[in-house]
């Protein structure tokens, strides 16, 4: 009987080991960053909206990467002391969640804070646009003109609501079964340089699919291509269109193109239901940076 009850003592004893063993008291004890958001603000009258979507944020202690995380963050970071912590707001490319990347366009935040293995500090990085940077096209709908036309093609025309996302006037594109089409063109073309970044910045809300294209212009030769269709926007709770930002990276259509290329942006959307709903599309804070 005392044998088995040593027996028994003596496996419970490995138990524990094995289970504390699973805790290593040498293992590095963290320090936290909790980001909850980042702000960031623009000079309206040269950069125009403030309006952004800063999805991400890609952080660095020291210069190292630590990681990229989905906001609201908690970062872990091994390490004690004063530390210099970088942060780099990111993007969903497209709006697509699974091409997330830096936005270049945006300054880095930079911190320095006294690390203690199991605090938290907390940080909310207030970020600008970099300099220098080219705003090629800015279109706010609040002007008394605006920069976009009704193309040849449309069946319908390019009208301004006072439905807009901010300030006073947004564009308003509408699609009929009556007048399928509806498609709006920049008035003038852009020269944008190749092999860098270029982003195309716009707010939007729609019942319908919203595309996206550029029309080249290469010496005599003009072609259309298209490139990106958002979904409708409609919030499925609220069970209406709701208002999204999104950056569209134009990148790799002005890489495949001309040196010497001058692009239009062309929107455009397709009633494509045989009821009588009409298909629209709202947008504004149009902008083309690079």
């Amino acid at each position: 009987m005392m044998f088995l009850r040593k027996m028994v003592l003596a496996a419970l004893g490995c138990a524990c080991l094995s289970a504390c063993n699973l805790i290593n008291p040498a293992e590095p004890i963290p320090a936290y960053i909790y980001i909850p958001e980042t702000t960031f603000t623009a000079n309206y009258q040269t950069q125009g909206t403030s309006s952004a979507r800063i999805t991400d944020v890609w952080v660095f202690a020291n210069d190292a990467l630590v990681g990229a995380f989905e906001l609201p963050a908690l970062v872990p970071i091994i390490g004690s002391g004063s530390t210099k912590i970088t942060i780099s707001p990111g993007i969903m490319l497209n709006g697509i969640s699974n091409t997330r990347a830096i936005n270049n366009f945006f300054t880095n935040y930079t911190a320095i804070r006294n690390l203690i293995p199991a605090r938290t500090d907390t940080l909310i990085p207030s970020l600008t646009y970099t300099t220098p940077i080219n705003f090629a096209w800015l279109e706010d709908f609040d002007k008394v003109g605006i920069s976009l036309l009704r193309s040849p093609t449309s069946a319908s025309e390019v009208l301004r609501t006072t439905q807009a996302f901010e300030g006073t006037q947004a564009m308003l594109g509408v699609a009929t079964q009556a007048n399928r089409i509806w498609q709006a063109e920049t008035s003038e073309s852009f020269a944008i340089v190749r092999n860098k970044p270029n982003f195309l910045e716009i707010n939007y809300k729609s019942n319908a699919t919203l595309n996206i294209g550029a029309q080249i212009l290469s010496g005599s030769v003009t072609q259309n291509i298209p490139y990106l269709s958002l979904k409708s926007s409609v919030d499925t709770a609220l069970k209406q269109p709701v208002w999204k930002k999104i950056y569209v990276n134009l990148t790799p259509v002005v890489n495949a193109q001309p040196t010497n290329a001058r692009y239009k942006i062309i929107f455009s959307t397709i009633h494509s239901e045989s009821g009588a709903r009409n298909d629209s599309v709202f947008i504004d804070n149009l902008k083309l940076v690079n």
